[in-house]
């Protein structure tokens, strides 16, 4: 019988650091993060590095920005009206419009999205609404600790959450 492997379906234990390709600067230290393989839930690059991995195993490898999150999309970076961060009474919370906050946003569709403030001005404030990561090639270093097979509960639960 052969050792489980990372294939579609399994769900992975990772404990794992992502950097900044280029400099070495530490993104983000994971211990023991459960992700389920195979289902679209992944960036495809991630998945196809670790596609065959046992338990116990060591991993390093870089994805590039275009693999990743994408090259920073210029028409990403957009004006929003000031009166848009107004509350119902129409007063601006000026503490909270400060360049580098985040804020959730909608379109007329009701998809969600985040931006992070670049710029506030008198009557408009520039926000960007790439993904944090965009832009960046990404190192991601780590050791599997554990597989298993995911139940049709789980798989159900994370493909269709509540």
């Amino acid at each position: 019988m052969s050792e489980l492997s990372i294939t579609k379906g399994v769900i992975a234990s990772l404990s794992y650091r992502l950097s900044n390709a280029k400099t070495g600067q530490t993104i983000g230290n994971y211990e023991e993060q459960d992700l389920l393989f195979g289902y679209g839930m992944l960036l495809d690059g991630f998945e196809n590095n670790l596609k065959g991995t046992e338990a116990g195993q060591e991993f390093s490898f870089e994805l590039s920005a275009a693999d990743a999150y994408g090259s920073i999309n210029p028409k990403a970076m957009v004006y929003v009206p000031i009166e848009n961060f107004a509350d119902e009474h129409g007063n601006l919370d000026f503490e909270a419009l400060k360049t580098g906050n985040i804020f959730p946003m909608g379109d007329a569709q009701g998809n969600r999205y985040y931006g992070k403030i670049v710029e506030v001005h008198d009557d408009k404030v520039k926000m960007d609404f790439n993904h944090h990561l965009a832009g960046i090639d990404l190192l991601f270093s780590g050791k599997v600790i554990r597989l298993r097979q995911a139940t049709n509960e789980e798989i159900h639960a994370i493909l269709q959450p509540e």
